[in-house]
């Protein structure tokens, strides 16, 4: 009996220590945040423990992490430039986090300090990273953020192509082939998606922050499909908020000034209990617009007289809304820190929109009611991260000015992202791995017409992907990059896309990269499934006088009961990807610690490019397969023959298909000869639709087109003094159309390109003067084909603070009030000056 109490008393000893064992064994965790001496976070200081290979670098924030550190007491080395401060006594107990703050108040330079995460998907020094990539600062955005509009802080970066169609109208680009509703620039807000589905396109009057909230602003120039998918193929654009836990306090900001414009800010982040902060944003837009009526005159060019006119403005109906811009949002959001270094963030936010226009293929749109809820949840910790995001977009009214039909779409989606990053190797081999899945929804139903407006019936998509990255220090001096992502979806084949690059370093701050990629961009649901009726065509006329002719012994049923059938705009589903190889060489460097210098040149083979509405019939794109006359002979004449195959040559009733009206021609052949002589001209196509009724077939698109495009982008920032700062830079695009349809493919983009700017930036006041100069350029999307004559702007942004806690400023767009437009169709742009008040606490 006393050998087993001993022995339960022995077992019951190990066991009770095991907790205490594991908890010895179990390593800790340092982190922390580096921060100037105005508390503003620090990034680019390079973290290292003492004695190891462990290193790290502090993002655009400050802050840094080390996980999976064992027990004991280490030195860390905080490096920025020639400077290192040194933190002892640093103890990591088991299990837990030891954290340790540092002000750094050192003599530092721009390309020191500028970090970015999109080139790899995670935390890298400007100057290191393995793509062109251009970058704007928390510090100038709050500069500039009185005039509320996201891509104007990026019109003067180097190789952006920045397009105002409308006051709230913009398209983002980058390396030429710019559009209405351009979508070749993949745009993420804090790894979530807000792209409107049906188009792929941004809706930048949909932001629901001020855009102060931002912490900083990343564009990739050039394919990054490797890392983001579909439609980055030319570049992507991430935007990062302010996290509340490094953003405390809040403010307030009124604006007002040209176009009856009245602006209310309202940003609040706190502290509420243990380690949960909140953030609160929300705010108004109200004014007027550039946007001028074009029913019976034009502000530019001549009225369009014909259809498929050039170089002439189309007619449309009055605006439902004139000078009456109305934009309302709100946002919150929660984070919840653990001393793991785990944190969960909770997001969501809302936009409702009324009145802003926008220029589509199809014509101008108005939107009248939009609403843009949002949400998304996201786990995160030293090398994981899972984020879950959810979009809605609920549009009952939107008017197509060019004919006044309502264009009602509500969309949904949903999507999981997941990834992970780890350093390998002591430190000389860094991962990147993760996987997305996102499903889409989309239903164009008008409950006051009670059927579809844009689609022929509800539409649903899904998208898969996995995505890694591996970059490989050989030496100090030169590391290799290979990246590669496969995408599949329902709507498209699967596709692969593959990135290799080698960044040399010859000398400290200083970077030679060479880069290959390969990328693709998918067609969007209105390019696949678009199903509108632009017009109405008189078909009443031509029934009578065949299906009723006297020559019939009885007047015959043919299927056709109205008097008018829509004229549509169609999709085409059997598009194929564009796909897109480029190859460049770029160089980035610091020269006398005050000039930031870029080279960029890029050279690219591009190939079935998706075109805008183009006529069914009319064009050599013509598709010969199976193209025959109403008599059954085969054509071989491409412009006699539809581009969208899947739409053909109206089918009447039997009765219609087998009466003879005269010689071998039945009814049926008769009334398609007839209603086709009278559409061929326009480049229409008398057809039926899915369900046998007749319509009339107008516009569609179709893939065309291989070319070969090569540019050259340099950018210049000049720090001469503390102060004092001076920015440039020039972009060149060139483009060869190997396709021999190369009047039909347009680029619409300049050739050339230029900005110049000087920045002051004291204690109490700062001001920022810039131009930007663009050449003249041809501009051809849809029913928008023109000119774009050469332009010059100059922007002016200055504040001043009254004390601690009140600021004022002026932004002033086009200070010299150079009326012109920058697409053909879009608004004449003058002088929008704006004043503002911001109270901070």
């Amino acid at each position: 009996m006393r050998r087993q109490s001993l022995a339960t008393a022995c077992l019951l000893s190990v066991v009770l220590s095991l907790p205490h064992i594991a908890a010895e064994s179990k390593p800790g965790r340092i982190d922390g945040r580096v921060a100037d001496t105005d508390g503003r976070g620090q990034g680019g200081v390079t973290v290292a423990i003492q004695d190891s290979p462990r290193v790290t670098l502090t993002d655009g924030a400050g802050a840094y992490a080390f996980s999976g550190v064992p027990a004991g007491t280490y030195t860390l080395l905080f490096t920025l430039g020639e400077s290192t401060v040194t933190e002892e006594g640093v103890v990591v107990t088991p299990g837990q986090t030891a954290n340790v703050d540092v002000t750094a108040a050192w003599e530092i330079a721009y390309a020191e300090v500028v970090t970015v995460y999109a080139a790899s998907r995670r935390v890298e020094r400007i100057v290191d990273a393995p793509a062109a990539i251009s970058v704007v600062s928390e510090q100038q955005i709050e500069r500039q953020a009185g005039h509320a509009q996201l891509p104007k802080l990026l019109e003067f970066a180097p190789g952006v192509e920045v397009t105002q169609s409308g006051l709230y109208d913009y398209n983002l680009n980058t390396r030429g082939f710019n559009s209405s509703l351009n979508r070749r620039v993949a745009t993420l807000i804090d790894g979530r998606d807000p792209s409107v589905p049906f188009l792929g396109a941004q809706e930048w009057a949909a932001l629901s922050f001020p855009l102060d909230d931002l912490a900083g602003i990343e564009l990739l120039r050039g394919p990054s499909a490797a890392l983001y998918g579909k439609n980055a193929s030319s570049g992507m654009l991430n935007l990062t908020t302010k996290q509340p836990r490094y953003s405390e306090g809040g403010f307030v900001r009124l604006t007002a000034g040209e176009l009856s414009t009245t602006n209310v800010d309202f940003r609040w982040t706190g502290h509420v209990f243990a380690d949960w902060y909140v953030k609160v944003v929300a705010g108004s837009r109200s004014g007027g617009d550039f946007s001028q009526s074009r029913n019976g005159v034009t502000e530019y060019s001549t009225p369009c007289l014909l259809i498929g006119q050039t170089d002439c403005l189309p007619q449309e109906v009055p605006l439902a809304r004139v000078d009456d811009n109305q934009i309302r949002y709100g946002g919150l959001r929660v984070d919840k820190y653990w001393g793991s270094g785990s944190t969960l963030t909770l997001e969501g936010g809302l936009a409702d929109i009324a009145g802003p226009l926008f220029q589509t293929g199809m014509g101008r749109v108005q939107l009248l009611d939009v609403q843009r809820p949002w949400a998304r949840a996201r786990w995160s910790d030293d090398h994981w991260y899972v984020q879950v995001h959810y979009m809605r977009r609920d549009a009952p009214r939107q008017l197509l000015l060019a004919t006044g039909l309502n264009l009602a779409l509500d969309t949904e989606r949903l999507g999981v992202e997941a990834q992970t990053h780890w350093r390998l190797a002591s430190d000389r081999l860094r991962l990147v791995f993760g996987g997305s899945h996102t499903t889409e929804e989309l239903d164009s139903f008008d409950p006051v017409t009670g059927g579809q407006s844009l689609l022929f019936e509800p539409v649903d998509g899904a998208y898969g992907a996995l995505f890694g990255q591996a970059n490989y220090r050989f030496s100090k001096a030169l590391e290799g990059v290979l990246a590669a992502r496969w995408d599949s979806s329902s709507l498209h084949a699967s596709q692969v896309s593959p990135k290799a690059a080698l960044v040399w370093n010859p000398a400290p701050d200083h970077t030679l990269r060479l880069t290959y990629n390969e990328a693709f961009q998918v067609a969007n649901y209105m390019e696949l499934f678009q199903y509108t009726s632009i017009a109405a065509f008189p078909i009443g006329g031509f029934v009578t006088s065949i299906c009723e002719s006297p020559v019939l012994p009885q007047p015959i049923d043919c299927g056709i009961d109205d008097a008018f059938i829509p004229i549509l705009a169609v999709g085409n589903d059997d598009l194929q990807l564009e796909k897109t190889k480029a190859w460049e060489v770029g160089y980035s460097g610091l020269l006398t610690n005050k000039i930031f210098v870029t080279v960029d040149y890029y050279n690219s083979d591009n190939e079935n490019f998706i075109t805008d509405l183009v006529p069914q019939l009319g064009t050599t794109l013509g598709n010969l397969d199976g193209c025959a006359d109403a008599l059954g002979n085969p054509i071989t004449d491409p412009t006699q023959c539809p581009i969208n195959t899947n739409f053909g040559p109206w089918v009447g009733s039997p009765e219609a298909e087998t009466t003879v009206l005269f010689g071998g021609l039945t009814v049926a052949d008769a009334l398609r000869i007839s209603v086709a002589n009278s559409l061929s001209p326009l480049g229409m196509q008398f057809s039926s639709d899915p369900d046998g009724a007749a319509i009339v077939i107008a516009r569609t698109y179709t893939n065309f087109g291989d070319v070969d495009t090569q540019g050259l982008d340099v950018g210049l920032k000049y720090y001469f003094s503390d102060d004092w700062n001076l920015s440039f830079s020039y972009s060149w695009f060139d483009f060869e159309i190997q396709d021999p349809l190369a009047g039909q493919l347009l680029p619409n983009s300049p050739e050339n390109t230029s900005h110049l700017g000087l920045t002051y930036s004291g204690n109490r006041f700062d001001a920022t003067l810039r131009g930007r100069w663009t050449d003249e350029f041809r501009w051809a999307v849809g029913l928008f084909q023109g000119d774009v004559p050469a332009y010059t702007t100059v922007d002016l942004n200055a504040n001043y603070r009254l004390g601690t806690a009140w600021k004022t400023g002026v932004t002033i767009a086009n200070l010299l009030d150079n009326v012109h437009y920058e697409s053909f169709g879009g608004d004449l742009l003058g002088r929008r000056a704006l004043g503002y008040l911001t109270f901070s606490w």
